[in-house]
């Protein structure tokens, strides 16, 4: 514990306020706000989405880069040219884990857009001198 910790615990303000709660709360210990926990927007969640999304696209990228140099290196070449034979299956597994991830993720035909309502147009009788309603006035 700190100095300055233990010196505002022994204050006596301090002891008289503690002591006043402490003997009001039944049971249990004295509740202390302890701050709201946190969800989203922090480190964790930008490291989740390099883990998750990112890291196997590299990872197919990569296995297809190794599998392609060490056939080469099999095969007697330099470790210069089993590189670079390496070079061009190792960017389509890469391409190739990009363009799945792409499609996972990214799948959907768009955003869904509330349904309007058709009305029907209602069937009127266009009113005419020769259709009118005749209307008998008795005085």
């Amino acid at each position: 514990m700190t100095r300055l910790y233990l010196k505002f615990i022994m204050d006596p303000k301090v002891q008289f306020y503690y002591n006043y709660f402490k003997n009001r709360q039944v049971g249990g210990e004295l509740h202390v706000f302890r701050g709201a926990p946190q969800y989203g927007n922090g480190i964790g969640d930008f490291l989740r989405g390099i883990f998750g999304r990112v890291f196997p696209v590299i990872l197919r990228g990569a296995s297809s880069f190794l599998g392609a140099a060490s056939k080469a290196s099999d095969e007697g070449a330099s470790p210069l040219e089993a590189a670079k034979a390496g070079l061009r299956p190792g960017a389509e597994g890469l391409v190739s884990g990009a363009v799945n991830a792409l499609q996972k993720y990214q799948s959907g035909s768009g955003r869904k857009r509330k349904h309007q309502r058709v009305y029907k147009e209602s069937k009127r009788v266009k009113l005419s001198h020769s259709n009118l309603p005749q209307i008998k006035y008795n005085f």
